[in-house]
């Protein structure tokens, strides 16, 4: 994940929890550096792999919003997009990128 504001990176896991049939996310966003720390996220994806997730996050800050598209290239699957401090599930405009797969 980068941050274009600050020009600082960070290395993310997201686990995502969806029920067969239903749109509806849920599950876990860790930073893995600079600094560890988990917070629960939830979201949703559409029939055309388009996803958003809100990440809410401690100390009063505002919620980390992530959207995107879910692509595939060959077998790997991975979540590639923009995110921002938001809690109006948008971004206008986006504060960096990310990319999350099994080889990221």
């Amino acid at each position: 994940m980068t941050d274009q504001t600050t020009q600082q990176s960070s290395q993310i896991t997201v686990l995502l929890v969806q029920t067969q049939g239903d749109g509806a996310l849920s599950g876990t966003f860790t930073f893995r550096s600079p600094n560890q720390a988990n917070y629960p996220l939830n979201g949703t994806v559409d029939l055309q792999g388009n996803f958003s997730f809100m990440v809410q996050q401690s100390n009063g800050q505002l919620p980390l919003y992530f959207h995107g598209q879910v692509q595939q290239s060959g077998q790997d699957v991975f979540l590639h997009g923009g995110y921002c401090k938001s809690s109006t599930n948008s971004c206008s405009p986006d504060n960096g990128y990310f990319t999350v797969g099994p080889k990221f």
